[in-house]
């Protein structure tokens, strides 16, 4: 699964990563493959090659119910983490098993549901509740 965003602030760098989510990935949706915390930079068929944004300090938005995950959404306080679910392809702000952190907020949500994350370029599986 996947969240579509829209990029605020790029970094070029790319890589060629395959495509291992079982799922098309749609140019600009971000997703977690071989560790690192991507946004695609065209569209990659599944088991498909294609590239990624995986560089630090990309800034992203992320808006409404399309990329952020319903009870999992406040993103009211700046700096806090933000997470990706891998099961849903959205974003949350509650650290979960199973989900990774992949950036820091950089926005609080708007009235329009948008928030601004400055992405890792790693993603860091959060292994207990706690974070």
């Amino acid at each position: 699964m996947t969240a579509n965003v829209y990029i605020n602030k790029i970094d070029v760098r790319t890589r060629e990563l395959n495509n291992t989510t079982g799922v098309i990935i749609h140019q600009y949706d971000f997703v977690v493959l071989a560790g690192f915390a991507c946004i695609a930079m065209k569209q990659v068929a599944i088991g498909g090659k294609g590239p990624f944004l995986i560089a630090e300090g990309v800034e992203f938005q992320a808006i409404g119910a399309d990329a952020l995950k319903a009870g999992e959404d406040t993103f009211n306080t700046q700096g806090d983490e933000v997470f990706y679910d891998p099961a849903t392809g959205k974003l949350s702000d509650v650290a979960t098993v199973g989900y990774y952190a992949v950036g820091k907020l950089v926005t609080i949500k708007d009235a329009n549901g948008m928030i601004i994350v400055h992405k890792y370029r790693f993603a860091d599986p959060v292994l207990s509740d706690e974070t």
